[in-house]
């Protein structure tokens, strides 16, 4: 019965075939960036061996910088950084190591857009309508048509999407901008000069011989890499070559890593195709204390959903504004919930890491790294995707954050939904992922919560 129950989102989550951009009238009064801001952007490099990437963007035009923190997905230690002058110098440095450039530009004006980029027309993309511009760097950019925020842009046939835009946002701690010794002395820097001949910036070529991996990792705006659409084809993927002849090489199958008692975690989700937008999700599982917790950040929204899960069933969603109380028949997953029905299906290389596959009663697909055991993706049986970009063991969230507002009590701004057990299939196991997999999922448990009350 739970199969026709979630018909709806199923159907829902259909691929949809993007539309070129529709020219219709004059362009558009251009809107010029904000001399400053913050930006966060996701990327995927997993296409070109790479991976995924959540980068946060300081542009700083009246004091002629910006910086790039690049955090690679489960990455440890400090993050990448990206230093930009306008005078066209480039520093891209981690804790161990620098290289330095010069190009023959400096950072874009904030009214760049002014200067020569040609106008292409309207077209949605993640869920905005959106103005679209090109010039000699962006092959498309687009700006939401009623904010002038920028949604997305693509270059060199990679898309990066703007999950937050903070305009005024400046990054103060002067020492974060200040590039290290090392990469002045000679000890670990390296330097290149980089002409473009369209004028413009260029990637970096590597040597003939094999770079030291902070080569490798490219500038902000010049990553070559895979398209992002293609990289996250909503397919729920069947077992692979590499997966099944893991799984039928007579070895035993390997053990479910039971998750830590806490952790916090940073999930990408990409909802687009299912008229939804990319979240950018803070979990934190705390099973001492029975609970969970999923802040919820939708692209380019400034209010956050909260969704706090009691091991009784019942599930806070709210915002600033409204709340809504769902009770289900199961409560937060138990650490070792993978170990109970699991199948194993063998190992497949994903998101740039050497994962453990298993599945659970066809509903979700769950790739934990082989060489740490920690969740790299969960797949979804409608083709969602779910990424880990983070995963920090004994993570915690303040008490008074796991309160839900008094409006969800008073029947002011509440809704009440139960969820009985007899609307799901009378398995229990089944009942168990449908309810707890799908709460644990974040925003898209509202969603498909809802589809139980038809």
């Amino acid at each position: 019965m739970w199969p026709l129950l979630l018909l709806p989102f199923l159907l829902a989550n259909a691929k949809a075939t993007p539309r070129p951009p529709s020219v219709a009238g004059p362009p558009p009064p251009m809107t010029p960036w904000p001399e400053q801001f913050h930006a966060v952007v996701v990327t995927n490099l997993t296409a070109s061996g790479g991976r995924l990437q959540v980068i946060d963007l300081y542009y700083d035009w009246p004091r002629g910088r910006d910086l790039n923190l690049v955090r690679d997905q489960l990455s440890d230690g400090e993050p990448l950084r990206n230093v930009e002058w306008t005078n066209g110098t480039a520093y891209l440095f981690d804790a161990a190591s620098c290289r330095v450039f010069q190009f023959a530009v400096g950072l874009l004006p904030p009214d760049w857009k002014a200067r020569g980029a040609a106008y292409l027309g309207r077209a949605r993309v993640d869920g905005f309508d959106c103005h679209v511009w090109s010039n000699f760097l962006f092959i498309r950019y687009y700006e939401d048509v009623a904010t002038g925020r920028p949604v997305a842009w693509n270059f060199i046939g990679m898309e990066r999407h703007v999950l937050s835009f903070e305009p005024g946002g400046v990054l103060e701690d002067s020492s974060k901008w200040q590039a290290p010794a090392y990469c002045f002395d000679g000890s670990n820097g390296d330097a290149a000069d980089e002409v473009h001949g369209q004028g413009g910036r260029a990637d970096p070529q590597p040597p003939p011989m094999s770079p030291p991996p902070l080569m490798l990792l490219p500038l902000l705006l010049l990553l070559a890499a895979g398209s992002f659409a293609a990289a996250n084809a909503k397919v729920t993927p069947p077992p692979s070559a590499t997966a099944a002849a893991g799984a039928g090489a007579g070895a035993p199958a390997p053990v479910p890593t039971p998750w830590p008692e806490q952790f916090h975690a940073v999930v990408f989700t990409n909802l687009t195709e299912s008229g939804g937008r990319l979240q950018l999700i803070d979990l934190y599982y705390d099973w001492p204390r029975r609970r969970n917790l999923n802040l919820v950040r939708h692209q380019l929204s400034a209010d956050p959903l909260y969704d706090v899960e009691w091991t009784n069933g019942t599930s806070y969603y709210f915002d600033s504004g409204s709340c809504r109380t769902t009770r289900f028949p199961v409560g937060v997953l138990p650490p070792d919930w993978l170990a109970d029905g699991a199948v194993y299906l063998g190992r497949e290389h994903i998101d740039g890491f050497d994962c453990h596959l298993w599945t659970k009663v066809d509903f979700i697909w769950y790739y934990e790294e082989v060489a740490t055991g920690r969740p790299v993706r969960w797949n979804f049986f409608n083709g969602m995707q779910q990424h880990v970009m983070s995963f920090e063991v004994g993570g915690v969230l303040e008490d008074s954050k796991w309160q839900a507002p008094a409006y969800c009590f008073d029947g002011g701004n509440a809704d009440t939904t139960n969820v009985a057990a007899d609307q799901v299939d009378g398995d229990s196991v089944r009942s168990d992922v449908m309810n707890s997999l799908i709460r644990f999922a974040g925003a898209p448990a509202a969603a498909i919560a809802a589809s139980f009350d038809q």
